[in-house]
């Protein structure tokens, strides 16, 4: 992503220009995988806590926390994953993502609400 893509003028393979005709379309993944191994889902929504959680630096509940937010935070986030116990979702943050427990990963009993 981001890249310059460089190719050789009208096949002769000895001048190279910076200039793209068309941009290169970006696969939009619905599902990864990220490097710890945690399976990823797209998905835009709101989560409204009826209870006191960390939203943390990581998806893993050793991971630092950013915040403890208390019952009646709105969370917008733009993912969800289900791993070590529990089903997060990612928000979107000026330098990076946050990320928060929302739900049993066994029983599926919420600690909020969904949009």
């Amino acid at each position: 992503p981001n890249q310059v893509l460089r190719v050789a003028d009208h096949g002769s393979g000895n001048q190279v220009s910076n200039k793209v005709q068309k941009p290169i379309a970006q696969p939009n993944q619905s599902n990864w995988t990220d490097s710890l191994g945690d399976n990823w889902h797209r998905e835009n929504g709101t989560f409204t806590s009826t209870t006191w959680l960390h939203l943390r630096w990581g998806a893993k509940p050793s991971s630092s926390s950013i915040a403890y937010v208390g019952p009646g935070t709105t969370i917008k986030y733009d993912a969800w994953s289900k791993h070590d116990g529990f089903i997060y979702v990612r928000q979107p943050r000026s330098h990076g993502y946050g990320y928060i427990a929302v739900r049993n990963a066994w029983t599926h009993e919420p600690d909020g609400t969904f949009k």
